[in-house]
């Protein structure tokens, strides 16, 4: 996941950054594309084209950054690589993220992380006192994460529960938007309330 942000970030000396502020984290685009990149998919022009899986990467990374109240919070996800900025980047501030092209589902990230600490899908199940399939199930994103999940996976990895439950409620609320017959069940909702 870390190089698919750095493939990007790192193209032209661009950066993503995070910026502290008033408690609160911020991410700050230097450049356009990077936010297309993160919004739509894909770059406007065809100078930055990235493959699908390195834009996957970068929307996911994104998508931890903006679930964490703290920068230091970020130093517990080992996949991320994470470094701090120094220097003239500090003090820039963007509004929230909004959603993503890519909904990222929390299973994901675990399942980088496992990969980034070198344990086992089983191994994790097992210290967890969890069935390997319903770990497995999470980790592939066909499960959700429930709070008592989220609160197991932060005893075993470090990782957030909050952060963790952030992602999860932003990937139903993105995967719900999406749905064609949720769609629908909404456009019909003002005509119903219209009879009132």
């Amino acid at each position: 996941m870390e190089n698919n942000v750095r493939k990007i970030c790192e193209h032209e000396n661009n950066l993503v950054s995070l910026h502290p502020k008033d408690d609160q984290m911020e991410i700050k685009f230097d450049k356009e594309y990077l936010r297309e990149l993160y919004y739509d998919g894909k770059a406007k022009d065809k100078k930055h084209r990235y493959q699908p899986q390195v834009v996957k990467g970068y929307v996911k990374a994104l998508n931890i950054m903006d679930s964490v109240e703290r920068v230091e919070d970020l130093f517990r996800y080992k996949s991320l690589h994470y470094e701090k900025l120094h220097g003239d980047k500090e003090g820039l501030n963007m509004g929230n993220l909004g959603y993503g092209f890519v909904p990222t589902h929390p299973g994901e990230v675990l399942k980088d992380e496992l990969e980034a600490r070198g344990i086992s899908q089983r191994q994790l199940a097992h210290s967890m006192g969890m069935g390997y399939s319903v770990v497995n199930e999470i980790l592939n994103g066909r499960r959700p994460l429930t709070a008592a999940t989220a609160l197991m996976f932060e005893a075993a990895l470090d990782v957030p529960a909050d952060s963790l439950m952030y992602l999860q409620t932003k990937y139903n609320m993105q995967t719900a938007r999406c749905d064609k017959t949720i769609l629908d069940r909404l456009k019909e909702i003002p005509r119903i309330a219209a009879v009132f």
